[in-house]
């Protein structure tokens, strides 16, 4: 089964990947996986998952964008190191996220609990992951590597293909004329039936 929530909701539970396997016993790679989508898991799996996280398997399937029922969002650990990291100070990041500073401050403090809305807010107006706000800064650092390393492999993955590509060209340099002749048929096959006229049962109505 596929789990599209399941980085959402380990985010909002201040979690990095290495965290949850350790809370779940599912391997870090697995859970890569199921986050990118590259797999799905066992009804099992998931059920560690969901019990390590304290929320339900529909909560990390269901696309819905509001917050699992009964999972508190932590305050803002990491706001402090992201304003540094991203060289904003906190009177712009509350103007840009449309709070005032004093509602800015309860929510880094915890005198309130932020919501996924907030977070969100505050992370677009930032212009940094969720994760960098509500983790502490080593987790948000091991969030970061997480994503640094998952982005590496997509463009390796990219580079693979395009090397792929190049050696095809060497093997048969025929490939791309032949690929751009059967684009150009194609063009000129969907032009030539719209240029025709329709036929009169296809009119009637």
């Amino acid at each position: 089964m596929r789990l599209p929530r399941l980085k959402e909701v380990r985010e909002l539970h201040g979690w990095s990947q290495k965290k949850l396997a350790e809370e779940s016993g599912v391997s870090r790679d697995s859970i890569s996986n199921y986050e990118t989508g590259h797999r799905d898991a066992w009804p099992a799996t998931a059920k560690k998952l969901a019990d390590a996280l304290g929320v339900e398997i529909a909560d990390l399937r269901e696309p819905s964008r509001d917050p699992p029922a009964g999972l508190e969002i932590p305050e803002l650990l990491g706001l402090d190191v992201a304003l540094r990291r991203h060289g904003m100070g906190r009177g712009e990041l509350a103007y840009r996220a449309g709070m005032t500073p004093g509602e800015l401050f309860d929510y880094e403090v915890g005198a309130k609990k932020p919501d996924e809305e907030i977070v969100t807010r505050l992370a677009d107006a930032l212009g940094c992951f969720r994760a960098e706000l509500i983790f502490a800064p080593e987790q948000a650092e091991d969030f970061l590597a997480e994503e640094r390393q998952q982005n590496a492999v997509i463009r390796n993955k990219a580079d693979e293909w395009l090397q792929e590509m190049r050696e095809e060209l060497v093997r048969n340099p025929d490939y791309l004329r032949t690929h751009e002749r059967m684009k150009e048929g194609f063009r000129k096959e969907g032009e030539r039936r719209a240029s025709e006229p329709r036929r009169k049962d296809d009119t009637a109505s």
